[in-house]
């Protein structure tokens, strides 16, 4: 995702509005179907976060080994496991 879908958006806006574009119809079919992926990107971004979050907790939790944190990193494991699925399942859709 080397740009956003909002800023693919504003673009395609942006250059549906200069008077020698012909192509005004496709430029807002364009930017409906750019807006419509926009909730999808925002989720995604959103469990990228989490799974940035998961993986330096356990980072932090392996560089300083405690026995005592092995439940705590069995849940982080499973959490990372899960999120990584469920970003799995929303990028092939």
């Amino acid at each position: 995702m080397s740009k956003s879908i909002y800023e693919e958006a504003l673009e395609i806006m942006i250059n549906s509005f200069l008077p020698r574009d012909y192509f005004n119809k496709t430029n807002k079919l364009k930017v409906m179907k750019a807006l419509e992926k926009a909730p999808k990107q925002e989720k995604l971004l959103g469990h990228y976060k989490d799974l940035a979050e998961v993986r330096k907790k356990l980072y932090d939790l392996t560089t300083n080994f405690k026995p005592s944190n092995i439940g705590v990193m069995i849940a982080l494991f499973t959490q990372e496991t899960l999120v990584s699925n469920i970003i799995k399942e929303l990028e092939n859709e």
